[in-house]
């Protein structure tokens, strides 16, 4: 007489309802599309099992091909692809079905325990465990069948029967420890990204209150470092025009490493990885483990700068991680976005309203130079014209020979009278400009201020320049303030002057080598009031449709470049 192997699975108390919906439909289909292929053949063995844990471990590396073979036949899912598509997959399966060929004897906790931490990884990877309980019925239709095929004598009776209840014993309380972590692993992840809302949430009802842009990015180094744990934070923005701003927190003591790594980042555009025994590397997989991260700061297709993180000791920083930053990265970045344009209005404003009070000033203080030019000149020659006029009146008529000495003498006034009205023309609007052309007019400049200033030029100007007369003389007196401020203020010696056509544009180039100055600080007019030259400057250019752009640093000259485009 024959005994019925298959034991019915009985819901061990404590599962719940996850088990009891899924256990009847998985069953079923695992009957229906594991059922062994007729054409199989199993060799039996010429020996008898006196337990289920020596017949399984005999039959094991069967076990495993064939539980890959049914499982491939099964409803798809990721798990599914992941157990038999990978080899990782593979060797889990495999050393799984060992762990539980040896619990079969009452030892369970080395099985448990890894069952554990497993369905844990696999719930932080993003997998659904419901393929799980078809992995555990498809062992034991397996089992099931190999035991039918087994000739009789093979197994005693009584080992089978007790061997079977054992192995549905493990096999529940398996899938109870998995959907156990699976469920602990979920609410623990829901936890986490509640936290992370959280201070999301925190640091957007901070952050849109703040209108300065160090102070938003103060925050965001505080708001970093506080959920990393981290003991150094930067920030390195990068301006419209070009010029960099970094802040350190909590100071720049021991940051000169950071510098670097950050310029990196910001030229490649792509996060920098610090490992310790590694080097830097663009790859975030290497380790989760890191000693200090780069990230740039991007936003509406730009690049506001990059966020620098390190601490003394590796600290975690992974996929997660890296989403959370970017999430801050982008708030911070909408916010110093819209700070920056608020500062921009206000310094515009003030730049405006400081200019209209410096031209009105220019205004009076022109007409005085003007007035006093034509009392010293012209005013001069012609009270001498008129007085001459009135004695040549009484010369002719007392002593006509005398009078035409006088009226010579008359003449040569007259026309010194009118070079000095020409002289005080041009010293209004350089006449070589409407005559000659903006590059004669230039050449002309450049003698007088090496004359005057004993400061050489580098000269190279394009000879055929053509442009409307309001960009020549825009042109022109850019030239003659930027000449002026190398001899007032750059103590350089030597400076170049170039002038010529480029991309569809005119371009002129002043540049020195001379001390410069910080242009965050000081091109700001507002900020130092001798620096109106460079906004009436770049006034002038956006007047003709032109623009100004000026490269400087402390100590390291300073390089002035107008742009006008050619119609």
């Amino acid at each position: 007489m024959r005994l019925d192997r298959r034991v019915k699975l009985v819901q061990p108390r404590g599962f719940g309802i996850l088990v009891t919906t899924v256990v009847p439909a998985v069953s079923s289909m695992i009957r229906h599309s594991t059922r062994t292929d007729p054409r199989s053949k199993i060799k039996s063995p010429d020996k008898t099992f006196d337990s289920i844990k020596n017949f399984c471990r005999y039959y094991r590396n069967h076990i495993f091909k064939e539980m890959v073979l049914r499982l491939d036949r099964v409803e798809w899912s990721s798990y599914q692809e992941f157990i038999i598509r990978t080899r990782e997959g593979q060797v889990a399966l495999k050393y799984w079905i060992n762990l539980l060929t040896s619990s079969l004897e009452g030892n369970h906790e080395r099985l448990f325990n890894y069952i554990k931490a497993l369905a844990w990884n696999r719930t932080i990877q993003g997998f659904d465990l419901d393929f799980s309980f078809q992995i555990h019925q498809c062992f034991r239709q397996i089992i099931e069948d190999l035991l039918d095929k087994s000739t009789p004598g093979q197994m005693k009776e009584p080992a089978i029967r007790s061997g079977m209840w054992e192995l549905n014993d493990v096999l529940f309380k398996d899938y109870n420890l998995i959907a156990a972590s699976f469920i602990k692993a979920r609410e623990e992840m829901i936890s986490e990204k509640v936290t992370y809302l959280q201070e999301i949430y925190d640091f957007t009802q901070k952050i849109i209150t703040i209108f300065d842009h160090r102070e938003i990015v103060l925050l965001t180094l505080k708001k970093v470092m506080a959920f990393f744990n981290i003991k150094k934070s930067a920030i390195l923005l990068l301006r419209k025009d070009g010029t960099r701003e970094a802040q350190f927190y909590p100071s720049p003591a021991g940051t000169r490493f950071m510098t670097p790594m950050m310029e990196n980042t910001l030229k490649k555009g792509v996060p920098l990885y610090w490992y310790v025994g590694k080097g830097l590397k663009h790859e975030i997989g290497v380790s989760k483990l890191k000693r200090s991260v780069c990230v740039p700061i991007k936003t509406h297709r730009r690049v506001y700068g990059v966020i620098a993180l390190h601490n003394n000791e590796d600290f975690v920083f992974h996929e997660k991680e890296l989403g959370l930053i970017y999430q801050l990265l982008y708030i911070m970045a909408v916010a110093l976005e819209n700070a920056l344009m608020i500062e921009e209005i206000e310094r515009s404003h003030k730049e405006l309203s400081l200019l209209t009070s410096k031209i009105l000033t220019i205004q009076e203080e022109e007409r005085k130079r003007l007035a006093a030019d034509i009392h010293d000149t012209l005013a001069q020659s012609l009270s001498g014209i008129s007085y001459k006029i009135q004695f040549c009146k009484e010369l002719i008529k007392n002593n006509p020979a005398k009078s035409i000495d006088q009226l010579n003498s008359l003449v040569h006034t007259v026309h010194q009278a009118i070079d000095q009205s020409k002289e005080l023309i041009a010293n209004l609007r350089p006449d070589l400009i409407d005559t000659i052309g903006l590059v004669p007019a230039l050449k002309r400049h450049v003698d007088y201020f090496t004359r005057e200033t004993g400061i050489q030029l580098t000269v190279n100007l394009t000879k055929k320049i053509h442009l409307p007369p309001e960009a020549n003389i825009c042109f022109f007196r850019i030239a003659q303030e930027a000449l002026t401020n190398v001899y007032k203020h750059s103590g350089a010696d030597h400076a170049e002057l170039s002038l010529k056509a480029e991309k569809g544009q005119i371009v002129m180039v002043v540049e020195d080598k001379g001390r410069g100055f910080d242009l965050s600080e000081g091109a700001s007019p507002v900020k130092d009031h001798h620096k109106l030259g460079l906004l009436s400057m770049k006034e002038r250019m956006i007047a003709v449709g032109g623009r100004l752009v000026i490269r400087t640093s402390h100590n390291g000259g300073c390089r002035v470049e107008a742009y006008v485009p050619i119609h």
